[in-house]
């Protein structure tokens, strides 16, 4: 009984801060580490998620307080500073030896959270105290593919990579990282995430292991023009079978995609990368103008038919 009330004793002193009061608890020996039965958290927890330096800065100089703990939800303060984007409590965390690699019940690692929120200064830090790069959490996301798919950083991409960022564990992927880009790229920017890609490692040419689908067939679910002219310049093939026999041809058109299709089937090869986009553009403006010429003509067939 004595002893818990001493615990409510220091968990109301770290709620409000009473430093006299939480020396006095520690003293007299309450468990530094304990949870509370309400929340689940410990008083570190807590210090973390309000970014209370000075009072983490002495709990942490107690011999016994556990820098990587974990709340009933499997969070350290690590992931909750993290989340929090408390900088200046990750740098205290590292520095009284937090393990950066703990991850919570989603195998979710402080890196990834750091990543979703575009904590670069964080990610920096977590990355200096060895952050595993190429940890998967349970819905098979790296923090690569958070930085790309989720967040659209180039600059976080960029970083990630720097750090030794492994392709291999892609192929663990239910979707390898490079065929999700694409399907998620939708402007000139994005297509620097797939170029870093292909910089790093990827093979323009990898398949789908189930499908057989190529990059090119994902582009022709997109529909995006720009995009293949790119992978098309940097070397895919564009007459690539996947197992259901379909060239990015067919699948284009399966999904509407007849501007992309027609690009396919009539094997347009732009110069240079450098000239690319213009005339992209440029292709893109003859054919709309003559697949509208086409359906105006249809049209008119229709309507002398109806006569």
């Amino acid at each position: 009984m004595r002893g818990r009330i001493l615990q409510d004793k220091y968990f109301n002193a770290i709620y409000l801060r009473n430093i006299p009061e939480i020396t006095r608890c520690l003293n007299k020996g309450v468990n530094p580490n304990v949870r509370s039965s309400e929340y689940g958290v410990a008083p570190l927890h807590l210090l973390a998620e309000r970014n209370d330096y000075i009072l983490g800065y002495r709990l942490l100089e107690c011999k016994d307080v556990n820098a990587d703990l974990k709340s009933v939800h499997g969070y350290t303060a690590l992931h909750i500073a993290c989340n929090f984007n408390c900088k200046r409590f990750v740098g205290l965390l590292l520095q009284k030896g937090a393990d950066p690699n703990l991850c919570d019940r989603l195998n979710k690692s402080p890196l990834h959270i750091a990543v979703e929120r575009e904590s670069y200064g964080i990610i920096l830090k977590l990355l200096k105290a060895k952050a595993n790069v190429n940890v998967l959490d349970c819905f098979e996301n790296t923090p690569l593919s958070v930085g790309i798919v989720n967040v659209n950083n180039l600059l976080i991409v960029k970083t990630l990579l720097q750090y030794g960022v492994n392709m291999s564990i892609e192929h663990r992927r239910s979707l390898h990282i490079f065929f999700e880009a694409i399907l998620n790229c939708r402007s000139i920017n994005q297509i620097d995430f797939i170029m870093l890609l292909l910089e790093n490692g990827v093979n323009i040419n990898t398949r789908e292991t189930k499908t057989g689908r190529n990059c090119l067939h994902f582009v022709a679910i997109t529909g995006y023009l720009e995009l293949a002219v790119v992978l098309v310049q940097k070397g895919a093939k564009w007459n690539a079978i996947d197992t259901r026999y379909r060239t990015p041809a067919k699948v284009a058109m399966e999904h509407g995609n007849e501007i992309l299709a027609d690009y396919f089937r009539k094997g347009y090869r732009p110069p240079n990368l450098l000239t690319t986009l213009p005339l992209v553009y440029l292709w893109t403006s003859k054919l709309k103008l003559r697949l509208t010429e086409k359906r105006a003509q249809q049209e008119q067939e229709h309507e002398h038919d109806a006569k």
